[in-house]
């Protein structure tokens, strides 16, 4: 049969008839059990027959929508063609139900009255109706999703090749390199995760390098990576992670020459935030070290570059600097003591601190170094 009215065919009519009075029937049923069975373990269950019941409602509704309803039949002159009929509206109705309950966010409590029971049938229902169109429309942004990640991922080789090439054009220092710090955030930006860490390494490596080597000068090269690492380092909640991109920028700012000590005090004042409100509490306290030798730079209060000095003790090797048996005595950590003796007294003898054997150990140095 193709598409016989419902008004001259008795037999379909009938049949129309029974299907939709056993899914009515159906529909009573879900209800009543909706209501008695509320917060039990069956209610999934309820849930999932009224959205199948309201997406076949649904599906055979847009089977009569121009007053036609086709059973399933096969071609009798080919007899290898199978036209699905209504079959084929009940299995679009049922799909599109359940597809459009997955895609708009609600919460239905069918526990609450047969009220939320009707909503989420009539959701259902419109579901059904328009099945064949949100199976195109769930198909096409599937399969654009899917392309998008494909041409993402032949892509990848070359954007991440542009980004290392626009970090090492940074770090040569070529004065005529036309990178930009927005050029480095874009290339990062769209650079994979393995290159957001061979750039932290490769400007961390350069920086620690050139300060061991006094090119104090060449430091400030690694300022516009961190700069861009920086900016493209967001997490789920639109808040930083990393707090060594922090930490290594001021860094950077401090040794530099020449000096940006206000600028490095705002990056450790960051790296120390976002290190307390994630994984590595307590640790990394180089950073209040550093933090106290701007401050001292800076002519800070006295009271607060001593909280940072007494965090950072804490740390084995803050706490060598602090006395003066690190690689490298801090000229400017030796004179505050020097200006502060007095105050400093108790303070001294707590932490073993000799001023004179610094004094001592930093003369030996200069004269190395010359």
């Amino acid at each position: 049969m193709n598409g016989k009215k419902l008004v001259d065919s008795p037999f379909i009519l009938v049949g129309g008839l029974i299907i939709f009075g056993g899914i009515l029937v159906a529909i009573l049923v879900m209800i009543i059990l909706a209501v008695y069975l509320a917060d039990t373990k069956v209610m999934p269950l309820v849930t999932i027959l009224l959205v199948s019941m309201g997406g076949i409602m649904g599906g055979l509704g847009f089977e009569i929508k121009d007053d036609q309803f086709n059973f399933p039949n096969r071609d009798r002159r080919t007899k290898n063609s199978f036209a699905p009929g209504c079959l084929g509206s009940v299995l679009y109705g049922l799909i599109g139900g359940f597809v459009i309950f997955l895609l708009i966010p609600g919460d239905f409590n069918l526990s609450a009255g047969p009220f939320e029971v009707v909503k989420l049938f009539a959701l259902a229902i419109i579901g059904g109706y328009g099945g064949r169109v949100l199976i195109e429309k769930a198909l096409d942004k599937q399969m654009a999703e899917m392309q998008k990640q494909f041409n993402d991922i032949q892509n990848q080789p070359s954007l991440d090749a542009k980004a290392m090439d626009a970090i090492e054009q940074q770090l040569d220092g070529d004065p005529d390199t036309d990178v930009t710090v927005e050029m480095l955030k874009e290339s990062i930006s769209q650079a994979s995760a393995s290159v957001f860490v061979w750039a932290f390494d490769k400007a961390r490596s350069f920086r620690r390098a050139n300060f061991r080597a006094k090119n104090l000068k060449d430091i400030g090269l690694v300022v516009p990576v961190f700069d861009a690492l920086i900016a493209v380092d967001q997490s789920e909640n639109d808040q930083e992670k990393y707090h060594r991109n922090f930490g290594q920028l001021g860094y950077a700012l401090k040794d530099q020459d020449p000096q940006e000590n206000s600028r490095a005090i705002d990056a450790f004042d960051k790296a120390i935030e976002v290190r307390e409100r994630g994984d590595d509490q307590g640790t990394y306290l180089l950073y209040e070290f550093n933090r106290a030798i701007c401050k001292m730079r800076e002519n800070r209060d006295f009271e607060e570059i001593k909280a940072d000095l007494e965090i950072a003790m804490t740390s084995h090797k803050s706490s060598g600097l602090a006395r003066g048996l690190g690689k490298f005595i801090d000229e400017d950590l030796l004179n505050w003591y020097d200006q502060n003796k007095t105050a400093l007294k108790d303070w001294f003898a707590e932490h073993e601190i000799k001023l004179t054997t610094m004094k001592a150990k930093f003369k030996e140095q200069k004269s190395e170094q010359a």
